[in-house]
C-alpha cells in the first residue's frame, strides 16, 4: 500500500508515524514543500510549543463536530508514546517538560527516520489527478492512498486550497486569525503596554492580556477575540475586572489625593494619561475604567496570523476528515474549516487529525 501525505507539519507528520506505527509494511512519503519539515511547529509557543489543551470543549472552536466525533482519541498518549514529556501549565495549556519546540521536532524526526518514513523536501505538490482508483502527482507520483495536510497561508505561502478546489471541492471564505486587531482610536502612546483585563464582544466576554500595539491591540486577549470580530465591531474592555464601580469610585472618594495621583496608583502613566483625556468627570472616568472602547478597522495580514479561519467546507468530509467525492482521500489539519482558541487548540486539532485519519485507514483496510 503506497500512501501519499502532502504536507511536513503537525498533521501530516503524525499521520506518518501513526500509519508505519500501525504497519510497518506500509509504503508511507510525505511531500514537503520547504527544504525542511515542521517549520511552524518551532514557532509554536514563542518557540515553547504549546503543543495541546486539556480543556477541550466547543466554545473553544468555530466547529466542534469533527472533535466531538474523535473525542474517544487519546492525543496525549499518542504524544506521550514519541516520547515527549509533557506538563500542563495554568488554564490546561500543555507544553514539552522542556518548553523547548525543538525537543518536539527532534522527537518527531527521530520516529520519522526510525519508522522508516519518506520525507520528499523541496517538493511542489501543483496538480493531483485521481485515475482508475489512483492519485496522481505532478504526473510524477501515484498513490493509492492520498492525504492532504498543506496548513494555512498564515506566515506560510501554500496551494493546499488551490489544488483541492481543482478537484472541485468547496473553500470557504478565508481571513486571518489569531491576529492583531487594528483600531480606529488610536494607540500609539500606549505602543509596548500590557494590562491584565476582561473584554467584552458580541455578546460573549474573554479574559486575559491585551498589548498595545502603535496601531491597535495584540496580546492573547486581542487575538483570541480576533477570531469572532469583523470591521466595525466594538471591542469593550474592562481594565479592573475585580472591582465593582463603586469600589473603584471609593478609591478616588477616600483619597486626598487629585484623579491623575489615584490614577497613577492603578495604571502606568501612560495609562492613566489616555484615561483622563477621554473623561470629563469622575463618573465619567469610572465608566471609561470599566468600559475602555475600542473600535475594529481591520487586521494584521497573513504574514502577522497564526492562523486562518476558513477552509475546505466541512460539508466535505466524513467524520473520519475522508473526503466524500473521492474515496481514500483525506484532509487533515488547519486546510479544513476548523479554527481553534489560542492556547494549543489548534496544534491539538492537527495531532487529532492525523490520529484519526491513520485509524481510518488502518480499519478500512484490516
Amino acid at each position: 500500500m503506497n500512501i501519499g501525505i502532502i504536507g511536513g507539519g503537525a498533521c501530516g507528520v503524525m499521520c506518518a508515524i501513526k500509519l508505519k506505527k500501525l504497519n510497518s509494511l506500509w509504503n508511507v512519503t510525505i511531500l514537503e514543500q520547504n527544504d525542511r519539515i515542521l517549520k511552524k511547529v518551532l514557532k509554536t509557543g514563542n518557540g515553547k510549543c504549546n503543543i495541546a489543551n486539556t480543556i477541550i470543549n466547543k466554545d473553544m472552536y468555530n466547529d466542534f463536530n469533527l472533535i466531538l466525533s474523535n473525542q474517544d482519541v487519546n492525543v496525549f498518549n499518542e504524544l506521550k508514546s514519541l516520547k515527549i514529556v509533557l506538563k500542563e501549565t495554568t488554564l490546561g495549556r500543555v507544553y514539552p517538560y522542556s518548553e523547548s519546540a525543538k525537543t518536539v521536532v527532534n522527537s518527531l524526526l527521530r520516529n520519522l527516520e526510525k519508522l522508516h518514513v519518506d520525507v520528499k523536501t523541496n517538493y511542489l505538490v501543483q496538480k493531483i489527478e485521481f485515475k482508475k482508483e489512483v492519485y496522481f502527482i505532478n504526473n510524477d507520483l501515484s498513490f493509492d492512498i492520498l492525504v492532504v495536510a498543506t496548513g494555512s497561508i498564515a506566515q506560510e505561502v501554500t496551494n493546499g486550497y488551490g489544488i483541492l478546489s481543482n478537484l472541485g471541492l468547496g473553500i470557504t471564505s478565508l481571513r486571518p486569525g489569531l491576529v492583531p486587531i487594528i483600531t480606529k482610536e488610536k494607540t500609539q502612546h500606549l505602543q509596548g503596554l500590557r494590562i491584565k483585563c476582561d473584554a467584552y464582544v458580541k455578546g460573549l466576554s474573554f479574559s486575559g492580556e491585551i498589548l498595545f500595539k502603535n496601531d491597535g491591540l495584540s496580546g492573547i486577549l486581542s487575538l483570541d477575540i480576533s477570531r469572532i470580530v469583523r470591521i466595525g465591531d466594538q471591542i469593550t474592555l474592562d481594565l479592573m475586572p475585580e472591582y465593582s464601580y463603586q469600589e473603584i469610585k471609593n478609591l478616588f472618594i477616600n483619597s486626598n489625593e487629585d484623579k491623575e495621583v489615584v490614577l497613577e496608583g492603578i495604571f502606568s502613566k501612560m495609562l492613566a494619561t489616555d484615561l483622563l483625556k477621554r473623561s470629563n468627570n469622575l463618573d465619567e472616568l469610572i465608566k471609561n475604567i470599566k468600559k475602555f472602547k475600542y473600535t475594529v478597522l481591520g487586521f494584521k495580514d497573513y504574514k502577522e496570523a497564526q492562523i486562518v479561519c476558513g477552509g475546505v467546507n466541512l460539508t466535505e468530509v466524513n467524520s473520519n476528515f475522508e473526503v466524500k467525492k473521492y474515496p481514500n482521500l483525506y484532509l487533515g489539519g488547519e486546510v479544513l474549516d476548523v479554527d481553534g482558541a489560542s492556547g494549543g487548540y489548534n496544534l491539538y486539532f492537527a495531532w487529532l487529525s492525523g490520529i484519526v485519519i491513520a485509524n481510518s485507514i488502518m480499519k478500512k483496510y484490516y
